[in-house]
């Protein structure tokens, strides 16, 4: 009986030890884990802090517009050409090249480059307004000798340009040379009135062929039986046309009617540059730009620009230029809403075909404007 019950002791000692020795091991196990769990944990915590400082910067996102505008390319082709053009402005010291795109801050732009290349005058607006007719004293490749040395500049240099959506290019460009808030004659006289002249039939009501637009005064159409026999609306139609025949300020839907004859005659890429397409402009399907900034951002991403190009050359500029202005939370064009609204379905449709490309390409909305 004594045997049996040290016997049973013994068996309790051993088992209260085993469970002792469990519970540890389970305890240390858990330990264990607990700790592979804040491990885990931290490296998560570690990875996630990596992701959020990780995010692509402003300069990859100037990248990934570059690579999405090429992937666009390939469904169009482009043509290099001669590029002998004052179109792109360089500069050797900066290791720059600007294609210029008017109607794009590309007068602001030019500006910066000559401060950037340590232009010092006082720019006033008198010499703003002559720079209007001779070009701004940046460097052009049309100076250069050869394409290969434009090439290499293409290829070698920063490279960049601004976009603009070009129904709102087109707006702007039609009131800044062609409408009665142009203090310029010289578009007003060579583009409006030739613009004007062969629509004439259309206004004139059966006067066209024998009114001189110059000579005519209102006493001698007074004069004439065929605009005495008129409705007054009528004459109030010819008096007016005549005032723009006159001075060259023709309307929105006249200078749209125009654009729509040059696309019917193939004549897109021989269009006035404050208005043809900026595709055929900058060719960014021949050539990978470094920058192309949008107009909808536009001093955000100037700055940013104006930044990369003032480290790549500290010793250049004695101060740090900025681009002048503000951005503004983007809304849609009222004058360019208020001028679409003017012209028929059928021409903002022959619109979105002449600037195909650059909506395409470009990545501009081409329903922004016009309805469907």
């Amino acid at each position: 009986m004594v045997a049996f019950y040290k016997k049973k002791k013994l068996c309790f000692l051993v088992t209260c030890l085993m469970v002792v020795a469990m519970t540890s091991v389970y305890k240390l196990r858990s330990r264990n884990n607990k700790e592979k769990r804040s491990q885990v944990e931290k490296e998560q915590e570690i990875k996630e802090t990596i992701k959020i400082h990780d995010t692509p910067s402003y300069e990859d996102t100037f990248g990934s517009r570059s690579l999405e505008i090429q992937e666009r390319c390939k469904n169009r082709s482009q043509k290099v050409g001669s590029i002998l053009s004052n179109t792109f402005k360089y500069n050797d010291d900066l290791k720059v090249v600007m294609c210029e795109v008017p109607k794009v801050a590309s007068t602001t732009w030019q500006i910066l480059l000559l401060r950037l290349g340590g232009f010092q005058a006082n720019i006033t607006k008198e010499l703003r307004k002559k720079w209007a007719y001779s070009k701004i004293p940046n460097k052009h490749f049309k100076q250069l000798q050869s394409q290969t040395e434009a090439l290499f500049r293409m290829t070698n240099y920063t490279t960049f340009f601004l976009t603009r959506h070009p129904f709102e290019r087109l707006v702007s460009a039609y009131f800044d040379k062609l409408s009665n808030r142009s203090s310029y004659q010289y578009y007003k006289n060579m583009v409006g009135k030739q613009i004007a002249k062969p629509q004439a039939i259309e206004h004139l009501h059966g006067l066209h062929s024998s009114i001189d637009p110059v000579t005519i005064s209102r006493v001698d159409l007074e004069k004439r039986e065929d605009f005495n026999n008129l409705t007054i609306q009528q004459k109030r139609e010819v008096i007016e046309y005549i005032r723009v025949m006159k001075s060259g300020e023709i309307s929105f839907p006249q200078f749209v009617k125009f654009l729509v004859q040059q696309k019917l005659k193939n004549r897109v890429g021989d269009m006035d540059i404050h208005w043809r397409p900026q595709v055929q402009l900058c060719k960014p399907c021949a050539f990978n730009y470094s920058y192309i900034l949008r107009f909808e951002n536009i001093t955000y991403e100037s700055n940013k620009l104006l930044d990369y190009i003032q480290k790549q050359n500290p010793s250049l500029t004695s101060h740090k230029i900025t681009f002048p202005g503000k951005d503004r939370p983007f809304v849609k064009n009222e004058e360019t809403t208020q001028l679409f609204e003017q012209i028929s379905k059928k021409d903002v449709q022959a619109l979105r075909e002449i600037y195909a490309d650059d909506f395409f390409i470009l990545k501009h909305d081409p329903y922004l404007y016009g309805g469907v």
